[in-house]
C-alpha cells in the first residue's frame, strides 16, 4: 500500500472512532505522494485546526498550488517556507520572484493537530483537549509514522517560546528529548526519527519577508 492509501484507511478508522466526528472530520496528509518521495527532504507542517470546514486540507494546498486562492496568507507563507527548506535556503527575493513557487506545495505534507472544525480564531483549550485525548494521540502518532517526515515544523504556537501545543507534539514524538534554542530564539529538538522545529502560525502578522528571513534563516543553521 502507498502512504496515501494507508492514510486514507487511518482516517476512516479515526473518523469512526467517535460519533462526534461523523460529518465533522477534516483529513490531511501528503499533498502529492510522488513529489513528496522525490523531494530533497520529507517535510511535514503541523497546523492547529480546520478553519470552519470539513474538507481535505491537502485540497486547499493543491488549490493554492494551482493559483486558485492567491490571497491565502497561510498557504503563501507555507509555500515560501517550503521553497526555502527544499531549495537550499535562497534569499526571499529569489523565492518571491519565481512564478512557479506555489508548485513546491506538492512536495510537502500538511496536517492539523485537531481534525474537527474550529472558527476563524483557534481556541487553544479545544485543540489541547483533542490532541491530549488518549485515542486521538494514538491516531496522531500513527499518522506521523505513515508520513515519516525528516523535518516537522510545528506551526501551532509562538516561535519565541515553547507552549502547551508545541509540548503536546513533543510528548507524542520524543518525550525525552530536550528543547534547544537557536541564536535567534527558535526552539527545536532532535530525536531518532528526525527534527522538530517550533514555529508560529504561517498567517502571522509580520511581513512575509521578515517571517521568511527569521524562520528559514534559522532553519538553515538547524537543518545543516
Amino acid at each position: 500500500m502507498t502512504r496515501t492509501e494507508r492514510l486514507n484507511e487511518l482516517f476512516s478508522e479515526w473518523k469512526a472512532s467517535k460519533s462526534d466526528y461523523a460529518g465533522d472530520f477534516s483529513p490531511d496528509g501528503i499533498v502529492d505522494e510522488e513529489c513528496y518521495e522525490k523531494a530533497a527532504r520529507r517535510v511535514l507542517f503541523v497546523l492547529k485546526e480546520p478553519n470552519a470546514h470539513h474538507e481535505d486540507l491537502c485540497d486547499h494546498a493543491r488549490n493554492f498550488a494551482l493559483g486558485r486562492d492567491k490571497s491565502a496568507a497561510t498557504w503563501r507563507n507555507l509555500a515560501y517556507w517550503s521553497y526555502g527548506i527544499l531549495r537550499d535556503f535562497p534569499a526571499f527575493s529569489q523565492v518571491e520572484g519565481d512564478p512557479t513557487y506555489t508548485q513546491i506545495l506538492y512536495e510537502i505534507a500538511v496536517m492539523n493537530l485537531k481534525k474537527t472544525a474550529g472558527g476563524s480564531s483557534a481556541k487553544k483549550s479545544e485543540i489541547l483537549r483533542f490532541s491530549l485525548d488518549s485515542s486521538n494521540q494514538v491516531f496522531i502518532r500513527r499518522e506521523i509514522e505513515i508520513i515519516a517526515p525528516q523535518i516537522i515544523i510545528s506551526c501551532v504556537g509562538p516561535v519565541s517560546r515553547v507552549d502547551e501545543l508545541h509540548e503536546a507534539l513533543r510528548s507524542l514524538l520524543a518525550p525525552g528529548a530536550p528543547w534547544l534554542r537557536s541564536q535567534k530564539g527558535v526552539y527545536y529538538l532532535r530525536f531518532e526519527a528526525g527534527l522538530l522545529i517550533a514555529s508560529a502560525h504561517p498567517a502571522g502578522r509580520f511581513a512575509e519577508d521578515v517571517q521568511y528571513d527569521k524562520f528559514v534563516g534559522e532553519a538553515q543553521t538547524i537543518v545543516q
